[in-house]
Order: C-alpha cells, then sequence, then structure tokens
C-alpha cells in the first residue's frame, strides 16, 4: 500500500514533469517488520527516492530568446471517465437477493406412527399434518374446535379453548402457552402466559401423544424488483361449481335396427333457473358469487372428466331402464350403460367425485344407489311431477343452497315452499342416504377482503352467440339425427328443404345448438359453429359492397383474416332463397360456396331452403346433400296444437274459451273451438284427448304443417 506521502509526490512529479526521460525510479521498498511490537510497518525513505527534479539539461525542450518564447501555462489535467470493466459490469448486473425463511411444524414421526392413513388423510386435509408459518401466515391459533375431527386419534379435551398461539416474527417462530396443562417444548415445560422463542429441530408436545417438529426452509427473494410477486390468490375463498350433465339423445335404436324419436330433455330451462337462483341470492346477500355454474353433454367420457374435476354439486337430466343408463354417443342416439358398469367407472378412491347429487331422472332409484354407493354424501331425488311443481323445487334448492344453507335446510325450504303452492310437492324431493346427517354447508361464506368493489355480474345464456328457439319445437328429433349423421359423414354441403311453414329454420337452429354445446365430442370440431340468418344479412348490405362480399365478411368468425382458422367449423345458412331467386343468383351463389369450401378444407356448410340450392353436377367435387323434412303425424300435430292451448291458458282464456264452446256459431273455426275448449279445461296429459284431437277434420286438412298448426291454436284462444 502506498502512503499518503507518497501519493502526493507521485501527482506532483506527474504534473510538473510531464516530459521527464529521467532513468526509472527504483522500486517501491517493501514493509518490514519493526524491532518494536513486531507487526509490519512502513519503512520511510528519503524523499528524492520517489520525486525526481525537474532539470533543464535533461528534457528536450529548446531554450530560445525570452522574445520568442510562448507563455508557460499550467496543463490541467482531465478527469474521464473510465470504461466498465467486467466485474464492475458484473456488479451492477448482479440478482440482489434477500433470504426469507419459511417455518414449518411437522408432524412427530412417533405420534404420525400412531395414526392409521385415514387418519393421517385427515390431519391433511385440515392442514394439521404440516402447519406452515411464513410472511404470508403470519400467526395461528390452537383450539380445541381446531382439533374436533381428530376426538377419535387424540386427547382433545386435554386442549384448552385457546391452548396456544404461534407466532412468525421475521426470522423466529413464538410460542405463547395459554393451555390449563401446560406445554413441553424438547421435554421441559416453558412458563405459561409468555412467549418463548422456538428454534429449528425443537419438538412441540401440545397434548400426550401429539407432538410437533419445526423445520426451517431458506428462500432467495430478488430485492431489485419493484413490486415482488406475491403468491397467486384466487378471486375468491373456494370456487365452487355447479355442472348440469344432460343425456338427451335424438333417438334410439332398438333391436330390429329401426330408429325411434326420444322426446327433449329441458336442459336450458334448468341451466337458466340455476343461474337466476344464484344472481338473486348474490343480489340479495351482496356477495359476488364464486360459483360457476356449466352445462355439459351427456356422454359417459363427459362425466368421467367431471367427475375427475371434483366440482361440488351435479345436477343429471337423464332417462333409464331398470337395467342401464341412457348416454349419448357422437352421432345423439342411445347409449345404454349397466348401473354396476357405470359404478366401477365413477370409483376414484375414497374421495367421491361430488359433494351433492341432483337427479331429475327416471326411473331415479337405482341411479341414486349408484351415487350413494361410490361415497357421495349427499343425493337428492326429484320425483315426477308436473313442470310447474320442478321449476318450483329446484328454484328453492338452489336460492337455498347459494344463500350458505346446508344441504338438510335447503330441501325443507324447497319442500315448504312449493307445498305452500302446489298440492302435490309434498314427498316430489327425497334427500339420500336417509341414515346419515346432511349438515354440510356447500358454498362457504368467504372472508371479507379489502379489495375494489365488482358488481354482480349477469348470468349467461347458455347459447350465447345462438338465436333463441321457438316455443314448442317437438317431434323433429329424428330430423336433426339424420343431419347430424350427415355431418359425421364428412359431406360438405348440406341442405334442408321443405315447403314454407315446416319448420326449417327451428331445425337449423336446433342444429347449431346441439352442435355448438358438443363441439369437442361431436365429428370431432374444433372451432365454433355459425348461424347466419340470411335475409337479415342482405337487407344490412352497405351501399359500398355487394351482397356476396357482405355474406362472405360475416360467415367467418375472424373477419378480416385469410386463415384456415378464420371459418367455422360448420356454417348454417337460413333462409337462401333471396340468393337463388333466379338462375344468374343461383350461379353466383354457387361459386362463392366453391370459393369457400376450396379455403377451408374443414369447412362443412348448412343451407335451408326450399328446393336444393345446387342442381346436379353443378359442383361436382362437393355434391350437394339433401334432407327433406317431414310432415307431422297427426299425433304429433294433435301434440303441438295442445301445447299452445295450453300456454295460453290463463283465466281470460279460459273464460273466452268457454264462452265459445256455448255459442251456435257454424263458420269452419267454432266447432274447432269449442272442442279445444273442453280439451283445454281437462288434464293435458291424457292420452285421451290427443287421440280424439288428433282425428279431427279441421287439424287434419291442416296437413302436418307447424305454422299452419299454430295458426290455428291462436286463432282459437284470441278474443275477438
Amino acid at each position: 500500500m502506498s502512503s499518503p506521502r507518497a501519493v502526493s509526490n507521485r501527482r506532483t512529479r506527474t504534473e510538473d514533469s510531464l516530459m521527464d526521460v529521467s532513468p526509472p525510479r527504483p522500486k517501491r521498498p517493501t514493509t518490514a517488520i519493526t524491532k518494536e511490537n513486531g507487526s509490519p510497518g512502513k519503512v520511510s525513505q528519503p524523499r528524492e527516492m520517489f520525486c525526481t527534479p525537474s532539470m533543464t539539461d535533461t528534457t528536450r525542450h529548446v531554450k530560445y530568446p525570452g522574445w520568442l518564447e510562448s507563455p508557460q501555462t499550467k496543463r490541467q489535467r482531465v478527469l474521464t471517465p473510465t470504461k466498465p470493466t467486467l466485474a464492475a459490469r458484473f456488479l451492477q448486473q448482479r440478482k440482489k437477493t434477500v433470504v426469507v425463511r419459511h417455518f414449518t411444524l411437522k408432524l412427530h414421526p412417533t405420534s404420525a406412527s400412531a395414526l392409521s392413513p385415514a387418519q393421517r388423510d385427515l390431519m391433511a386435509s385440515l392442514g394439521l399434518y404440516a402447519i406452515e408459518l411464513n410472511s404470508t401466515r403470519t400467526s395461528l391459533r390452537i383450539t380445541r374446535t381446531l382439533f374436533a375431527p381428530l376426538a377419535p386419534s387424540f386427547d382433545v379435551e386435554a386442549l384448552g379453548a385457546d391452548h396456544c398461539t404461534l407466532t412468525y416474527d421475521d426470522r423466529v417462530v413464538i410460542l405463547r402457552d395459554n393451555s390449563p396443562k401446560g406445554i413441553l417444548v424438547n421435554k421441559r415445560r416453558i412458563p405459561m402466559m409468555l412467549e418463548t422463542h422456538l428454534r429449528t429441530g425443537d419438538v412441540v408436545q401440545l397434548v400426550p401423544g401429539l407432538s410437533y417438529v419445526l423445520c426451517k426452509r431458506v428462500c432467495d427473494r430478488d430485492t431489485k424488483q419493484r413490486f415482488v410477486p406475491k403468491p397467486k390468490r384466487q378471486l375468491h375463498a373456494t370456487q365452487s361449481s355447479i355442472v348440469v350433465f344432460a343425456a338427451s339423445p335424438f333417438a334410439g335404436m332398438d333391436r330390429v335396427g329401426q330408429f325411434h324419436p326420444m322426446p327433449a330433455l329441458p336442459i336450458e330451462t334448468d341451466f337458466h333457473l340455476i343461474q337466476n337462483c344464484i344472481h338473486d341470492a348474490a343480489v340479495q346477500s351482496g356477495h359476488v358469487p364464486s360459483i360457476c355454474v356449466s352445462a355439459k353433454p351427456g356422454m359417459l367420457e363427459e362425466l368421467q372428466y367431471t367427475a375427475t374435476q371434483r366440482c361440488q354439486v351435479l345436477h343429471v337430466l337423464g332417462r333409464g331402464s331398470a337395467s342401464s343408463v341412457y348416454f349419448e354417443d357422437s352421432l345423439s342416439l342411445v347409449h345404454p350403460v349397466s348401473y354396476d358398469a357405470l359404478r366401477h367407472t365413477l370409483s376414484f378412491g375414497k374421495v367421491p367425485p361430488f359433494r351433492l347429487v341432483v337427479l331429475s331422472y327416471d326411473p331415479a332409484d337405482a341411479l341414486a344407489a349408484v351415487f350413494v354407493s361410490i361415497g357421495v354424501p349427499h343425493v337428492v331425488v326429484m320425483r315426477e311431477c308436473s313442470p310447474v311443481v320442478h321449476r318450483a323445487l329446484l328454484s328453492g334448492l338452489y336460492r337455498a343452497l347459494a344463500k350458505r344453507k346446508s344441504v338438510e335446510q335447503a330441501v325443507a325450504a324447497a319442500t315448504q315452499a312449493c307445498m305452500a303452492e302446489f298440492d302435490e310437492g309434498a314427498n316430489t324431493m327425497v334427500l339420500l342416504p336417509s341414515t346419515t346427517p346432511h349438515t354440510e354447508v356447500l358454498f362457504a361464506l368467504e372472508p371479507k377482503r379489502k379489495l375494489r368493489h365488482r358488481g354482480i355480474p349477469r348470468p349467461t345464456p347458455l347459447y350465447e352467440n345462438l338465436p333463441p328457439l321457438c316455443d314448442g319445437f317437438c317431434n323433429r328429433s329424428l330430423d336433426l339425427f339424420k343431419i347430424t349423421k350427415l355431418l359425421s359423414s364428412k359431406r360438405r354441403l348440406i341442405s334442408i328443404t321443405g315447403e314454407a311453414g315446416i319448420g326449417k329454420s327451428a331445425v337449423a337452429k336446433a342444429l347449431a345448438r346441439h352442435i355448438s354445446l358438443r363441439t369437442s365430442w361431436v365429428v370431432g370440431l374444433t372451432s365454433p359453429v355459425r348461424y347466419l340468418d340470411v335475409p337479415t344479412v342482405v337487407a344490412a348490405t352497405p351501399p359500398q359492397s355487394t351482397v356476396w362480399a357482405h355474406l362472405r365478411h360475416t360467415s367467418q368468425t375472424l373477419e378480416g383474416t385469410e386463415s384456415d382458422y378464420s371459418w367455422p367449423s360448420v356454417l348454417v345458412l337460413d333462409g337462401c332463397d333471396a340468393l337463388v331467386a333466379t338462375e344468374s343468383d343461383r350461379l353466383m351463389f354457387r361459386d362463392l360456396l366453391c370459393d369457400w369450401l376450396k379455403q377451408s378444407p374443414e369447412l362443412q356448410v348448412v343451407c335451408t331452403a326450399r328446393s336444393m340450392i345446387t342442381k346436379a353436377c353443378l359442383i361436382p367435387k362437393y355434391p350437394e346433400s339433401k334432407h327433406k323434412l317431414r310432415r307431422l303425424d297427426p299425433i304429433e300435430s294433435a301434440e303441438l296444437m295442445l301445447f299452445w292451448i295450453q300456454r295460453r291458458q290463463d283465466h281470460v282464456t279460459r273464460q273466452r274459451l268457454e264462452e265459445l264452446a256455448l255459442t251456435d256459431e257454424t263458420f269452419v273455426e267454432s266447432e274447432l273451438q269449442q272442442d279445444f275448449a273442453l280439451l283445454s279445461l281437462q288434464p293435458s296429459s291424457s292420452p285421451r284427448h290427443v287421440r280424439e284431437l288428433a282425428t279431427h277434420p279441421i287439424l287434419l286438412a291442416a296437413n302436418g304443417n307447424p305454422q299452419a298448426i299454430v295458426r290455428l291454436a291462436l286463432q282459437a284462444t284470441t278474443p275477438p
């Protein structure tokens, strides 16, 4: 090291003798051991060894006369910043971290060995097998209530109401003993009501047989980040889910190979009913709901996947027989599965896949026994009843569950509310198993958090991007099955034809809704389904654009892109008669379809029109598959008529029908109105009335056209 005097001399020599060419100076002396104290010290040398005086004759400057000499100015030293070295750059860019300590109280091996595997799993589920203490969880109170579920394993009565408190304080864990009998740390009793600092490896005995070991884990945290990432936390304390599982196949095949239609299930009605109940409960309580409602198609693979997600509530809609459950396949045909096979499929171990199962199923006893056998703690069976009573029971049940009521309280509230309005709601809802208590609260109350106030979102429709289906749509299951079969066979162009009012638009809407819910299962679809009402699109064409350009622009799911992914998997064009009015328009539409099918190899187009879109051999590579809608038979026509009559059967309409039944008018519709008045006053489910109405000559004159049948029903129930 250099002394301050040497450094000063060196600076002086540098400034005054910049052009010195004297011999090199000797090396700096090293340190030596002094005799006084035996410690190394600096040996002082004469000043001449470090600084040589500037001599005129030793320089290469020439002495000029005074009048030629230029004035000598002292050279100023300029300090320039040095380039950063590799070490300096490393110090600037290095990651600066601090040490963060995490403590864990783990169950002592001696205490753990005395427990069975089921008891260990119970402790792990309660969070008592390993207790974490860190910067996010700074304290924990050990109470008797906390260990109450473990009463068969330990002497819980020895724990006090406020046994002790564990606190995480930066680098240590502090234990405060409030117990009545004292706590042992390393087999020594600690002072009561005082704070004791615990060290790593300390054995804490709360009660005889229940001991914990303190473990420490060290983590690094980057201090250069302005915002240190916090551990991810959910928007709600617990995310709950309700899954509406509906097995509604289009048709079933008998042993001979004949297809028989299956009536549709009210999946959309139940889905919206559950959503509205949760929303109403959230509005009344003021809490944003943390319950997600979703709908799943009724396939066995989908039920297996749902069981692995551990959802809280499974709402099942379906049908079956005494030996099997009717699921769906990829073509929406009946896929029967025996109850024993279903029990084996849903057995995932000791933890049940669902907490509550609501069955709107017929017959429900065998399926309820399957869910009870796999360990589902709560099974609610909805017996067969009228649609009004069914909706009232479901509303009361899910509204009570969303208000944080137990399962037993929710069933009781729904039954009492239904019995107050209807006589048949007494024994319609049954809670199983009857031998176990049903005091569990499925949707617990969330703790208050200092979060920004969020508004309660409105329920999202099941088919958000598709138009609503017309009321009374029925008896088209076989038609939908045949069209779905054409889609599964990779037919690129399908046309749904029929006369005016036969129901082409209703079938197209029902097809789009059916496929959109089964995108990942039916015919391997990967993109959404697109539905377009062609007359509406044509009317909205901008003045600077053509009909064909605007139709192409609105048909893509990603508008303005040329990628294959910009097209949907299935494009439904409803009402294409406006595009094939003339032969030139038909040719233009044919060329447009050719371009679409060539550009997107996976695109399938479904059109509705009164006749075929193209003629034979006009599109050789993409032949058009035609499906003509059939007329309704007399029984189906009578069912559709009764639906519309009973829908308009309020007090005013009933009075009007009675008046029409007593009049002696002779025009054609009066006789039909009298018959409808008598039928509407009787139970609607009577097959005798359906058969009597099916043979009525005026209804037969409608020739199975749904539009004509609905017009007759409206005329029969409309006041003058």
